[in-house]
């Protein structure tokens, strides 16, 4: 795929090769694998051999990934995706929420809405460019040699086999894999989370539930690659041993997987 990223170029004439993650992982797993990921094919086309095991094959660092750890409001795909790449020395973590919610509550506010997402204005006119500023700064990570953890619902984007191609391409044209990881709860448990929390966001899902539900359901879209359930902090770790296995598989080269 792609052109070699540097770090990986100087890894090979050093005569290293560089594998993922850095440290030992045994917990059994228990979280349920989507269609995809339960023929074996992880990401379009990385083979998936169970879960992460203690003693399985690590080095310091990985090769650069996308990895798209997507889902519903009040899943925990935040909590997930810190721990992972906690787990990856050259991962970094972009969250929508974190790197843009603020810019966003400040355009809705002056366009007269409120700050939730659920608003007209915010899906036709700002989503799109709050998503595209987000894609920007992913594939500039990935440039760098990267692992890049994006945090962000992506239902619609996973649902559109065009623009699931395109940037599995331009991970390709980088030197990167491509991970796609949908983590849902019952409806049920994100509510209750979503009470909790009591973010601003939540107000217009949590007094319109039943019409929320209708427009973003918790239910894997077409292009989730691997399907995690996460109802509690037992199934958060369970669900952290499955994507590493995953990301293992979608990070490997040519010559590691083999014929």
């Amino acid at each position: 795929m792609g052109r070699t990223i540097p770090h990986v170029r100087a890894d090979r004439q050093r005569g290293q090769r560089t594998r993922p993650f850095g440290a030992p992982f045994g917990l059994t797993a228990t979280a349920r694998v989507g269609d995809a990921a339960s023929t074996g094919m992880i990401g379009g086309g990385c083979r998936f051999d169970g879960p992460f095991r203690e003693g399985d094959g690590m080095g310091d660092v990985t090769r650069p990934c996308l990895v798209l750890m997507a889902g519903g409001a009040g899943v925990g795909k935040t909590g997930l995706a810190r721990m992972l790449v906690r787990r990856v020395p050259n991962a970094v973590l972009l969250d929508k929420d974190r790197l843009l919610g603020r810019w966003v509550d400040r355009v809705l506010v002056a366009a007269g809405t409120s700050a939730d997402r659920d608003s007209r204005y915010y899906w036709q006119d700002v989503r799109p460019e709050e998503y595209a500023t987000l894609e920007t700064i992913a594939f500039d990570h990935l440039e760098l040699g990267k692992l890049v953890v994006v945090d962000a619902p992506l239902r619609p984007e996973l649902q559109d086999s065009t623009w699931v191609a395109r940037v599995r391409r331009a991970c390709a044209d980088r030197g990167a894999g491509f991970l796609t990881v949908w983590v849902t709860v019952s409806t049920e448990t994100a509510r209750r989370r979503m009470t909790v929390r009591a973010e601003p966001r939540d107000h217009w899902k949590l007094a319109n539930w039943e019409e929320f539900l209708r427009r973003q359901p918790y239910n894997p879209p077409a292009a989730a690659g691997l399907v995690l359930t996460n109802e509690d902090s037992d199934s958060l770790e369970s669900a952290l041993n499955h994507v590493l296995a995953a990301l293992m598989a979608a990070t490997r080269t040519p010559e590691e997987s083999g014929p």
